[in-house]
């Protein structure tokens, strides 16, 4: 079962630091870094979280903007939970962004199939000229290129 955390039940955000600025002891009770959960940023165009720990599971962790990502539940991801600063994703947020992921890479696709057309359509073009420079006319390109092709 996920632990659910966050502001005190009249809003207040909480002070989670000691005075010797290490985490309050509740704050580490309630951190389970075995737990993996799915986060976003509570504001798209500010970062929620950026942290480097092991228990990630790509060993960091940067949230901003619509993206969902998957963290361990370590005492700094508590303490933005709890601040407010970063939210538990919902499944409509997983599938918004899973979309957002799939039109994103179609659009790469697309882009890199164009570059490769144009590439090959450049690299005709001068191999056209390269065989009207060598024979002095252009005739009988085409099924010459097509042999080498």
């Amino acid at each position: 079962m996920q632990k659910r955390i966050g502001p005190d039940s009249k809003g207040n955000k909480a002070s989670i630091r000691s005075s010797d600025g290490g985490y309050c002891q509740w704050v580490i009770a309630l951190a389970d870094e075995k737990q993996i959960i799915k986060v976003k940023a509570a504001d798209e165009h500010r970062t929620g979280l950026w942290e480097r720990n092991p228990a990630h599971p790509d060993g960091e962790v940067f949230i901003n903007g619509p993206r969902v990502v998957s963290v361990a539940q370590s005492p700094a991801v508590v303490e933005a939970l709890i601040q407010g600063r970063i939210d538990y994703a919902t499944d409509e947020d997983v599938a918004a962004w899973e979309e957002h992921q799939h039109k994103a890479a179609e659009r790469e696709a697309r882009v890199v199939a164009e570059k490769r057309e144009m590439v090959i359509a450049e690299a005709k073009k001068r191999a056209r000229e390269l065989y009207i420079e060598a024979v002095g006319s252009d005739e009988g390109f085409e099924q010459v290129y097509k042999s080498a092709a």
